[in-house]
């Protein structure tokens, strides 16, 4: 079997559970090709790889690629070789590289995770939902903020929309698991996840919504209307509606505010509190 773990800090590649050791640029190679989500030309993946590619690129390439299903072939008597990354000629003197089927994934295992939590909770199933959330976000590893995010392809447009794509889900499966814990009384617990994703995403108006819950919950009224207070500000300074904030604010000073219901059953909604143009949970999938 080839796992693949990029939610770690550090890119790993295992081969019937050994971590082989890659190099910098074979780890780039690996990366790219993960980051295409198919076939890459030979071409265009010397162009994904180098800056300013030279005559020499494409032997490089071809290198580099055959020492990495080296690694791979010697940690097992089966071909396994063949299944990291398959070649595929297209005439004229170019060929086609992508990483295999077979391949699994960690950003894999995590969306699927986060998309089975999601579901549980739409079906009121908090407990399970918070459980699935918790262990989608326990892959994670190290990994404190977006730039450490296939950190070994810093600097490199093709790993971008990548990168984006799984901090924004990280976010989302946070989010998730605040509801969830929210819904099953876990206020305090709920209350400090929320804290630590405040100084990850600071103007976001869905976590400021749902710290103020879990607070409130928590019987810190005080600290809970603070909260709300400074999100009614960046709501305006962002030129979005303030008035579900400014509802939640006056539920909290008149004590109004449910104090056991599940998140769902809540009178503010945080859909009309995004930035224009947002759509709230990204699209949990395992593709890049």
């Amino acid at each position: 079997m080839i796992e693949v773990g990029l939610l770690q800090g550090t890119f790993i590649l295992r081969c019937n559970g050994i971590r082989l050791a890659l190099r910098p640029m074979e780890i780039r190679v690996l990366l790219a090709l993960y980051c295409a989500g198919g076939p890459v030309e030979s071409s265009r993946l010397v162009e994904l790889l180098w800056h300013v590619p030279t005559q020499g690129s494409h032997g490089t390439l071809r290198t580099h690629i055959r020492r990495i299903r080296e690694k791979v072939g010697a940690t097992s008597v089966l071909a396994l070789e063949e299944f990291v990354i398959t070649t595929t000629p297209i005439g004229g003197g170019q060929w086609t590289y992508e990483l295999a089927s077979g391949i699994r994934y960690d950003a894999a295992e995590f969306s699927a995770l986060a998309s089975s939590g999601f579901s549980a909770f739409a079906r009121g199933e908090y407990q399970r939902a918070s459980d699935q959330q918790g262990a989608a976000l326990a892959l994670w590893g190290s990994i404190t903020g977006k730039d450490q995010i296939l950190a070994e392809a810093a600097g490199r447009p093709f790993a971008l929309r990548t990168r984006e794509k799984y901090w924004q889900m990280r976010k989302d499966a946070g989010i998730g698991k605040a509801e969830a814990d929210i819904s099953i009384a876990l206020h305090r617990q709920a209350a400090a996840d929320l804290a630590q994703m405040a100084r990850d995403w600071p103007h976001d108006l869905e976590i400021a919504e749902l710290r103020v819950l879990a607070l409130h919950r928590c019987g810190r009224t005080e600290e809970a209307s603070e909260v709300c207070r400074l999100a009614i500000l960046t709501a305006r300074d962002a030129g979005i509606d303030d008035r579900p904030l400014r509802t939640l604010q006056q539920s909290i000073l008149t004590g109004a505010l449910p104090s056991r219901d599940p998140v769902t059953a809540l009178p503010t909604s945080t859909e009309s509190s995004r930035a224009p143009g947002t759509t709230g949970r990204s699209e949990i999938r395992s593709s890049p």
